[in-house]
This record gives structure tokens, C-alpha cells and sequence, in this order.
């Protein structure tokens, strides 16, 4: 699974550098600022396709299907696995329909030792640039007088070389080519075919400070190298 990740303070000019098309509706402050413990339930940004154009804008981290009776679900929804979510019930829908970039500069992992302790690793690309993964968002309210929340998940699957050793799975992290098509593709099928593994020799990992353990550490203190 994905539990935890990070994306550094970009403003609305610096995110649009981050994926080369143009984004019509920005429902976000001029300035975003860093996270460094991205935790779910947690909201933030998230580039969809809208009926006016490309759209930024908040989403709590945790999927909420339209048919959900309790937001509690979505923390069960953080994720959803590549190899079901074209047919998932949950996910199906929004596989189809509204597909997500989740923005982000890394994200953690947790190797178990073999004390039966569990260090902590930040992996990244290995120029730290800011990324995608690739997410699926929905609209949910609890009745017809309450607001809507946007919710989103964060997709993932087998891993690559470099974080086999550390979990049995990581987030599909897309290439910027595909960011456009990700959105846009009509057939689920060809979507599908996004969700490979980023190949390993681009990415890097290091072991960090155990204060990631805890969401409420949010500072560039957790990134010190362990």
C-alpha cells in the first residue's frame, strides 16, 4: 500500500512547469505550502479533467464512492490495486470516467528488520523532481443538503527492483508522457496499461528519521538521512 507521502511547497505557476498542458481552473491558494507527512483523510491537490478544462484542486485522500452511507470507508480506500480497478465495484466507475494525477515528490516505506523493529525509508526520483501518481477521484456527499467532498485514492502495484526489498507493493508513479493520456484515454483497457511499475533505475531510497512514524511530525526534520 501507499500510506504516506510528500509533496514540497509549489506555487500555481511552478505546478503548472509540472505537467505541460494547460490548466484552465485552479481552485487552490496562489501558494501551496511544503508537506512532508502526508497522512489519509488529509486533503490535497489533485489535477482532474472537468467539463471546462483541467482542474486543480483539493481532495481529501481517502475514495469515497457516490453509493458510500459513511465517510469512514474511505480510509478502507486509500488505495486501490491496479489489477482489480477496472472491475473493482468501487473504483470502476471512476476508472472510467475520472481518473486523477495525485502530485507528489516521494513517498514512504517501512522495512521490517530483522529484530522485528521497522525502519523507515523516503523513496524518490533521483533528481527529486515533483511527480504524479496515478489516482482516481470522486464526488461524495452524505444527502442532498450537505456539500460534496472531492475524495481521491492513490493507485498502486507490483513493485520495481528497488522496492521489492522494502514492501510487496508501491504506487504507480506515472511518466510525463502519459500524464495527458492517463486523463484522457477512453478505453479503460489502454488506461490499464499505464499501471506498471516506474523502472527502478530512476528512483532512489534512503533510510530516514523514525519522527515520519507519527502524522503529526510535519516538517523537513524526517527527511534527515538515518
Amino acid at each position: 500500500m501507499c500510506g504516506r507521502y510528500r509533496l514540497r511547497g509549489l506555487t500555481r505557476a511552478e505546478m503548472q512547469e509540472v505537467f505541460p498542458f494547460d490548466i484552465s481552473d485552479v481552485r487552490l491558494p496562489t501558494e501551496m505550502p511544503p508537506r512532508f507527512n502526508v497522512a489519509p483523510s488529509q486533503t490535497m491537490p489533485i489535477l482532474q479533467k472537468g467539463a471546462q478544462g483541467y482542474e486543480l484542486a483539493n481532495a481529501r485522500w481517502g475514495f469515497l464512492p457516490h453509493w458510500a452511507k459513511d465517510e469512514k470507508i474511505g480510509f478502507k480506500m486509500i488505495n486501490a490495486r491496479s489489477e482489480t480497478v477496472a472491475t473493482s465495484p468501487a473504483f470502476r466507475n471512476a476508472f472510467a470516467r475520472h481518473r486523477c494525477l495525485v502530485p507528489a515528490d516521494g513517498f514512504y516505506e517501512w522495512r521490517k528488520d530483522p529484530g522485528g523493529g521497522k525502519t523507515p525509508f523516503s523513496i524518490q526520483l533521483r533528481e527529486n523532481q515533483t511527480f504524479a501518481f496515478a489516482g482516481l477521484c470522486s464526488s461524495w456527499r452524505r444527502d442532498e443538503s450537505s456539500e460534496w467532498i472531492l475524495t481521491f485514492t492513490i493507485i498502486t502495484g507490483e513493485p520495481n527492483a528497488l522496492v521489492r526489498p522494502l514492501h510487496d507493493r508501491m504506487p504507480v508513479i506515472l511518466e510525463p508522457a502519459s500524464y495527458l493520456a492517463w486523463l484522457t484515454e477512453p478505453d479503460s483497457g489502454k488506461a490499464q496499461g499505464f499501471l506498471r511499475p516506474l523502472p527502478a533505475e530512476k528512483m532512489t531510497a534512503f533510510a530516514i528519521s523514525p519522527l515520519v512514524n507519527a502524522p503529526r511530525n510535519d516538517s523537513a526534520a524526517i527527511l534527515t538521512p538515518a
